[in-house]
């Protein structure tokens, strides 16, 4: 969640490849040389890219986080209300756990990470730890400037991650719910957004 995704079209098209056979077949299941196949690549093309499958799952990981990218997360203009750019990243977070496309691979980590813990290392550093640092910067930036009160950062930023990950979302993806409404998300982050800025 840098400037820019750091990866290349090529990167992206073997991330892409991937990312589908993790999904289709399991992470345990998906070799180098099958997965080298289905990118459409040789061998030594994929490895000149991507070390390890480990570091192909880092990569998949890594892309999912991009569409979370917006400059004024890391670096926000603290001459606005804290709670436009808080609202504004909770309503893209929202949208991207509740995607059919990350809750395909948050199911992925949780059948497969009993038995492969270097799989759940790195989820959790391409994944949550990524965006807990960048929205960490977030609130240090506007507790700084004196409007809004986050003397531990990481702290808040954790607390509020969870927060928009509420009943809402637990509901749904446990299928005991449908997506909610565009009204009743933005009327609950609303309510999350102004609980932080308090």
């Amino acid at each position: 969640m840098e400037n820019t995704c750091p990866f290349t079209p090529k990167q992206k098209a073997i991330i892409q490849a991937a990312e589908k056979c993790f999904l289709e077949h399991g992470y345990q299941v998906c070799s180098m040389d099958y997965i080298a196949q289905c990118a459409g690549v040789a061998k030594q093309t994929l490895y000149n890219n991507f070390k390890s499958k480990e570091e192909l799952f880092s990569g998949v990981m890594n892309g999912m986080c991009c569409a979370l990218y917006d400059p004024d997360i890391k670096t926000p203009n603290t001459q606005r209300p804290p709670k436009e750019t808080l609202l504004r990243f909770a309503k893209r977070f929202f949208a991207m756990v509740t995607s059919p496309r990350v809750i395909s691979v948050c199911r992925l980590i949780t059948a497969e990470a009993h038995q492969n813990k270097e799989l759940a290392q790195a989820f959790a550093e391409n994944g949550p730890k990524m965006i807990i640092q960048n929205l960490a910067e977030t609130f240090k930036a506007f507790h700084e400037a004196g409007t809004l009160h986050a003397p531990n950062p990481t702290l808040t930023a954790q607390h509020f991650v969870y927060s928009i990950k509420g009943e809402l979302y637990n509901r749904f993806v446990l299928g005991l719910t449908p997506l909610p409404t565009e009204k009743e998300i933005d009327e609950y982050l609303e309510e999350v957004a102004d609980r932080f800025c308090r």
